[in-house]
């Protein structure tokens, strides 16, 4: 049994109502099996961190990766040992420095607000060509295993 109480609503209905309809929009569909499509759950998948996959070297050009808990540092440098920089940083200070240099250089609100969408293009833009070389590297196996099958 279903009672309206308006009363003790905490947003309102309009708010629910929008909320309800983003939701199904973004609702991932399973198959008969009850399995989802991979692919578009690794699409909505954000980066953990604000920085990640954005932290280049100065030396090498390479990325940055988390070394420990708290720490990133230059991953070619630590995995391939073709870079010479053993300089590491703790991400919460790195994160720090950034957003203090953006508040305090980029005062012009146009000019943050240009970064801002530079940033975030090449966010997503990193993330859909990640998400597409997985994809496309997955089904390179499939179709190797269809080839060794036959």
């Amino acid at each position: 049994m279903i009672q309206e109480a308006p009363e003790h609503r905490i947003i309102d209905d309009e708010l629910w109502q929008a909320v309800k309809k983003r939701q199904a929009e973004n609702k991932i569909e399973r198959d008969k099996n009850g399995h989802a499509d991979v692919a578009a759950i690794n699409y909505r998948r954000r980066p953990k961190y604000l920085f990640s996959g954005l932290t280049k070297c100065a030396c090498c050009g390479g990325g940055f990766s988390a070394i420990s808990a708290t720490l990133i540092g230059c991953s070619t440098a630590r995995n391939k040992g073709i870079c010479d920089n053993r300089v590491n940083i703790r991400r919460d200070e790195l994160e720090s420095r950034v957003l203090n240099a953006l508040r305090t250089r980029l005062v012009d609100p146009a000019l943050f607000a240009r970064f801002c969408e530079v940033f975030t293009r090449r966010s997503v833009n990193r993330l859909r060509m990640d998400s597409r070389a997985s994809i496309n590297a997955a089904r390179a196996e499939v179709e190797k295993i269809d080839r060794e099958e036959k």
